[in-house]
């Protein structure tokens, strides 16, 4: 049961409501047999036990409808919602064949683990159907039986803890069941650790490598084999032949879950096995695990060591191992001069969507867009970029050594082209919530406007002058205030000085003060209310004002101040007392000698002198590059096709239908079926001939006779056979079908020319080779939309979190949203403009239209999508049209899946508008619902009424991690928020942080020594859907950079380009080191590997596509005498080699480098030839 307010409650009715509406139309259109299936394929879930029954039930259709489902909601409330025990007492239940009877034991054992690992997974992803390939019984040396369980890759989408359950799972049944436990030979521990090291070293760097010792202590444990299938090509290289293991090849199931699931999970095993292990028999996992988590605590103990400076937050250099060219980097590992950390969430941040001001992305030529990945220092490993106005803009030198602040875009504008370096990056708001997921120190938060608006706040007296508005100045807490009014409310409130006028006095030393004291204290003021400093150029003294990030101008080589900053710098020396008091500090200073720890800083000094406190708004900082660009586009299988029909070879290069058609046929393998009434066979459910309903039909392996029978001659038949089809009477049936005669966009070789290009696949993949019908491929290549592997129409977005929005930032009309439900904003006033803040229900999402990249403008692609349904409901289905949209106003309220990648598992949600940027904008909890969060994660939507019709089972290719992965077996109608991803608990939803929070952060404290509200407290009530808070207004989430440039520059030469010249001149990175580290850590790595594989490639005939290991000594191909071509080119493996050489040229590598750059450019030279050097003549020259 769903806890949440009425309005909640009425909008989820309604959601379900128009989904059954949906269900119903797309059941009619199945009715017709025109597809694999005559029912929608999709189960609908309410709760997490019909979505884990439904899940399972792709691979044991037996327990449909056992009670599964209503026995976990039983259990749920029981226990609660996640309790590992309802998981266990599933796979007891199933063991006790309590919901289906299985008469092998074994079998029941599998369907035990499965249902168990369904439930601990959420009824989510694919892993309890492709990551768990099964179990097999075993012999042990006394000749007792064994169980062993096999893994495959897509385990990995489970997660450690769940993998490791997985193992628990597996042995509780063993024991329920009778069977002995594992006796490892020696040769298997060998066997483990070997595999272990090779798939970390050779295949993929798994998160947790146990030690050897690790190993042995697991597996003379564990009362199960691990076991899986080979995900690698690579074999292992000793160990080959032992006996029960059946592949020498490496198995990456078992090495994921060995290491990061047994292994790495160990304590938290631990942990949620403590509360019931005795009362299910599980007593020897408590010791074992006790055992080896002080046995891993042995042999690390003393490999942390502490900061000998004593720096509680240290550099972290992680995110900087994978740099990439073309992708640049930002800032070095806690650089003063990177992106500042400040705390707070805006309505479009929060689970790893972090806030920047828009003019950041400006000055970094445009590579950070709405949407884009960041790689990051801390608090975790990636963050999206969100806009977010009003925090502190770069501060940038120009050409003729001026210094100023870029907050705003006008400014930008002004400056863009003589901006010659950037001093300071600017802010980044992260809320609270992510250092609490991380588990990361909360670091000093700099002193901010909203800190000092709570100071403020807690200083204003009734008795103070009325000259200044200070209920004004709190509600406008982030706009900027005069120096004079600053100073006055710090003299009579004694809040510390606005942040906006104070400078970055952490970064100078008291020595380097001293200098600014000296140069400051030369010029006389005569009328301190109209001051302007000038001061003589000085090399020393002017680094030290841009380190201090003070704005100020060159003229006629004086270094000039505007008149607030003049104030701001003579206050904060002391000017009132002639600079005496200061200069006597610096005496006191010099000549008596005391202690490093007691002496002062240069903050400290500057309070003893300035007639207000000043704050320290240095902070810290976060080191950043480049990750992901932006995505949003409709998703293309490879070729493009419009429909899941085969061409074969009579499709030509492009596996075109045109093709197809002039050849006349096509042959390749197609799924068989049998039309009674016209006594032959055909491909389709549905005659063509005479339009009855036709019957699966199979023929024999070995007499090739047709059947209806499973097996014949002793075999089983097949469901499929290789034929040839008249694949022009099928086109222009198709035609006829959909009254396209007379239409001359289409094609036939009665009507009119071929129609734009419309492309099947090469051959299908299924296991029956079921084809879709023809007219489904002609409707979407005339309405320009692409088919996915499983029968739909995919659109990928980058995800973006969102909480509230303006009806103008998501162009969706007043009306519209009103009757949509979205009645009062959140001041509960009634919606009547385009300004009012509203916020987001829980299964709202608001897609991507971006115009300056057509692929991205998704509001066409489902316009689109909308009109291909329509004909094909009309003119295929025979059913009235269900969309009739003419603008994007009709399209909100349309119903969609949200689907990410590795799941299984739907989402029910709804598009309300289009945004400008790249970003698909979706509620924090729906984000977690599909497992995922936005730190350059992208998910998948379909139209709901798309998947009901065009999704089948059937389509699905028949191999291990597509078969049941990402694809929507099953949709959640109502997001419930026990059975979403629990990073997005940790979530705040505060209005403001408290003014103890920000005091609290100076210490470096763990984020659960504070109490903020977070999605965690509110979890069980109706607050949990509604009432949340943002801390940082945003004036329009439109507002920035919507395409990163990395998109636009066509060429890698010219994507280099531009991140070297951002290197040069960004202040908080080296271009020698960052050049050294694109051509280490990619082009290096890409040419060293591509000369690899240009050593053993294939060959491919240019005409068949016939693939050879070597060239025949023909020169032609065998099968059909056509040209060999290479498939991998010498303009692979030597694109990047000039490029790497002018990089380490022109920026001075170290000589390691450059001289290995050297060494492997005579390897390819000795490979492919030097080109031959030309004499020229002088007058080449002139």
């Amino acid at each position: 049961m769903i806890v949440a307010s009425d309005l909640i409650n009425k909008y989820f009715e309604e959601l379900e409501l128009k989904s059954l509406k949906e269900f119903e139309i797309a059941s009619k259109a199945r009715a017709k047999n025109y597809d694999p299936k005559p029912i929608v394929e999709i189960s609908l879930a309410r709760n997490i036990g019909e979505r884990v029954e439904g899940l399972v039930s792709a691979v044991h259709p037996e327990i449909k409808g056992t009670g599964i489902a209503e026995r976990i909601v039983e259990l749920e409330k029981k226990y609660e919602p996640g309790d590992w025990r309802v998981g266990f007492t599933l796979c007891k239940e199933c063991a006790e064949q309590k919901f289906v009877k299985i008469p092998e034991k074994i079998k029941i054992l599998e369907l035990s683990v499965r249902i168990g690992l369904a439930y601990m997974t959420q009824g989510t992803v694919s892993a309890p159907l492709e990551g768990m390939i099964g179990v097999k019984e075993k012999d042990r040396a006394d000749g007792k039986k064994y169980v062993a369980i096999y893994y495959a890759g897509p385990i990995r989408a489970a997660g450690g803890t769940a993998e490791a359950i997985s193992v628990v799972l597996a042995d509780y049944a063993r024991k329920l069941l009778g069977y002995a436990s594992y006796d490892p030979t020696k040769d298997e521990i060998k066997r483990y650790y070997h595999e272990l090291e090779l798939y970390n070293d050779r295949v993929s760097r798994l998160q947790y490598f146990p030690s050897e010792e690790e190993t042995e202590l697991l597996i003379n444990f564990l009362p199960i084999e691990l076991n899986g299938t080979p995900t690698s090509k690579k074999e292992v290289i000793l160990y080959k032949e032992v006996g029960r293991v059946e592949t020498s090849k490496i198995r990456g199931g078992m090495c994921l879950v060995l290491g990061e699931g047994v292994a790495q999970k160990s304590k938290k095993l631990l942990g949620g096995l403590k509360k019931f292990a005795n009362d299910f028999e599980l007593g020897h996992w408590l010791k074992f695990l006790e055992e080896f988590i002080t046995f891993q605590k042995k042999i690390y103990s003393g490999s942390k060591k502490e900061n000998s400076d004593g720096v509680k937050v240290a550099p972290n250099f992680k995110y900087l191992r994978d740099a990439i060219g073309g992708r640049p980097i930002l800032s070095f590992p806690s650089h003063p001069h990177g992106f500042r950390i400040r705390y707070g969430r805006t309505r479009v941040s929060g689970v790893e969507g972090y806030g920047f001001n828009p003019t950041t992305s400006y000055i970094l030529n445009n590579f950070l867009a709405i949407g884009t990945q960041l790689a990051i220092e801390r608090p975790g490993k990636g963050c999206t970029i969100t806009t977010c106005e009003v925090m502190r803009g770069p501060v940038v030198k120009l050409d003729d050594g001026s210094v100023l602040r870029v907050d705003d875009y006008e400014t930008y504008e002004n400056v863009k082209k003589r901006i010659k370096e950037i001093l300071f990056l600017g802010d980044v708001l992260i809320n609270y919530g992510a250092f609490l997921e991380h588990k990361h120190l909360l670091v000093p938060s700099p002193f901010v406007e909203e800190w000092w608006a709570l100071e403020l706040k807690n200083n204003i007296k009734e008795t103070l002058s009325n000259t200044i508005d200070y209920d004004e100045i709190l509600k406008n807490k982030f706009e900027k205030i005069s120096y004079e009014t600053a100073k006055q409310i710090s003299i009579q409130t004694g809040t510390p000085l606005h942040p906006y006028h104070t400078f970055f006095w952490k970064l100078i030393t008291p020595q380097e003060l001293k200098t600014l004291v000296n140069h400051i204290s030369n010029k006389r003021v005569k009328n301190f209310e109209n001051v302007q400093l000038v001061v003589d150029f000085e090399i020393e003294f002017k680094k030290i004002l841009e380190n201090l990030l003070i704005p100020h101008k060159m003229i006629l080589n004086n270094i000039t101040f505007d008149v607030e900053t003049s104030k701001s710098i003579l206050d904060s020396l002391g000017y009132e007392e002639s600079f005496e008091k200061i200069n006597n500090i610096f005496q006191e200073q010099r000549t008596i000698i005391i202690s490093e720890e007691k002496a002062l800083t240069t903050l400290e000094i500057i309070n003893k002198v300035a007639p207000f406190e000043i704050r320290d708004v240095t902070g810290y900082t976060m080191g950043a590059r480049m990750g992901r660009p932006e995505k949003a586009k409709m998703r293309k299988m490879k070729s493009s096709p419009h429909i899941l029909f085969p061409v074969s070879e009579q499709g030509g290069r492009l596996r075109s239908l045109n093709a197809a058609y002039e050849e006349g046929y096509v042959k390749t393998s197609f799924s068989l079926y049998f039309c009674e009434k016209c006594n032959l066979t055909t491909v389709f459910g549905v005659c063509d001939k005479c339009g009855s309903k036709t019957k699966n039909w199979s023929v024999c392996k070995v007499c090739k006779n047709y059947t209806s029978d499973k097996e014949h001659c002793n075999t089983k038949t097949a469901q499929y056979d290789n034929r040839v089809v008249d694949v022009v009477f099928l086109i222009d049936k198709a035609l006829e079908n959909l009254r396209c005669k007379k239409n001359k966009e289409t094609f036939g070789q009665k009507y009119c020319v071929l129609p734009p290009l419309m492309k099947g696949v090469k051959g299908t993949s299924n296991e029956r080779h079921v084809a879709e019908r023809l007219e489904k491929g002609i409707l979407r290549a005339l309405n320009k939309v692409y088919v996915n592997k499983d029968g739909t129409i995919r659109m990928d977005v980058t995800e973006l979190p969102l909480t509230h929005f303006k009806p103008c930032e998501i162009g969706t009309s007043i009306q519209k949203l009103k009757f949509l439900g979205y009645e009062k904003d959140i001041e509960g006033k009634e919606l009547e403009n385009e300004n009012q803040i509203l916020e987001l229900k829980p299964q709202d999402i608001v897609l991507p239209a971006c115009k300056e990249l057509a692929d991205s403008d998704l509001s066409k692609v489902v316009m689109n999508i909308t009109k291909f349904l329509d004909e094909l409901l009309e003119k295929m289905y025979g059913l009235p049209k269900y969309y009739n949209a003419k603008n994007c106003d009709d399209l909100a309220g349309t119903l969609c899946i949200a689907l990410a990648p590795h799941t299984s598992a739907g989402t029910l949600t709804r598009i309300i508008g289009f945004t400008k940027t790249q970003g698909g904008l979706a509620h924090p909890l729906l984000h977690a619902a599909t497992r995922r969060d936005c730190d350059g994660d992208e998910v998948g939507f379909m139209l709901l009424l798309d998947a009901f019709i065009n999704f089948s089972h059937e389509y699905l290719p028949n191999l291990r991690g597509t078969k049941n992965m990402d694809c929507p077996l099953v949709l959640a109608l109502a997001l419930d928020t026990s059975v979403v991803d629990d990073e997005v608990y940790n979530m705040d939803l505060v209005w403001e942080y408290s003014k103890k929070f920000y005091y609290e952060t100076q210490k470096f404290p763990f984020p659960t020594e504070i109490n903020v509200g977070i999605i965690e407290n509110v979890l069980e009530k109706p607050e949990q859907y509604e009432n949340y808070g943002f801390t940082h207004p945003v004036k329009n989430f439109n507002d920035g950079v919507t395409v990163s440039s990395y998109k636009l520059l066509p060429t890698m030469a010219e994507k280099v380009e531009k991140q070297m010249d951002i290197a040069v001149r960004i202040k908080a990175i080296d271009s020698s080191k960052v050049a050294s580290l694109v051509i280490e850590r990619h082009f290096l790595r890409d040419i060293k590997g591509n000369l690899r594989k240009f050593s053993q490639q294939k060959f491919r005939c240019v005409s068949c596509n016939e693939k050879y290991r070597r060239i025949p000594l023909l020169g032609k191909c065998l099968l059909c005498n056509g040209d060999i071509l290479l498939t991998i080119h010498e303009g692979s493996v030597v694109k990047y080699v000039e490029q790497s050489l002018e990089l380490a040229r022109k920026y001075t590598v170290q000589p390691y480098l450059m001289q290995s750059l050297e060494l492997l450019k005579m390897r390819i030279d000795s490979v492919f030839g030097k080109e031959k050097e030309k004499q020229q003549s002088l007058s080449t020259f002139f």
